[in-house]
């Protein structure tokens, strides 16, 4: 996999690379997770609509454990491109 920024980000730059980029990035902490002790979530939104994952780590692995409104278990190896097809 090739570069995706010219510039190498870290956690000190990385809301100054994403805001160059036209990226918000909004941080928000819960105590309260609805199935897990410990769980991320992403939500990207565009003008087209916002998508929302959710990882967390059982067993000493990564699991995504939701796609948008789907509860999932699934264990990312390699390249994974979730699709949903249209109705």
């Amino acid at each position: 996999m090739g570069m995706i920024s010219e510039e190498r980000v870290n956690l000190v730059n990385a809301n100054v690379v994403a805001n160059k980029r036209g990226i918000n990035v909004v941080e928000e902490k819960n105590t309260v997770c609805e199935n897990y002790t410990s769980m991320v979530t992403l939500v990207a939104t565009t003008d087209k609509g916002a998508t929302t994952v959710a990882a967390t780590v059982l067993r000493g692995e990564p699991h995504v454990v939701r796609i948008n409104d789907y509860w999932v278990d699934i264990v990312p190896s390699g390249r994974v491109l979730p699709v949903r097809r249209p109705y």
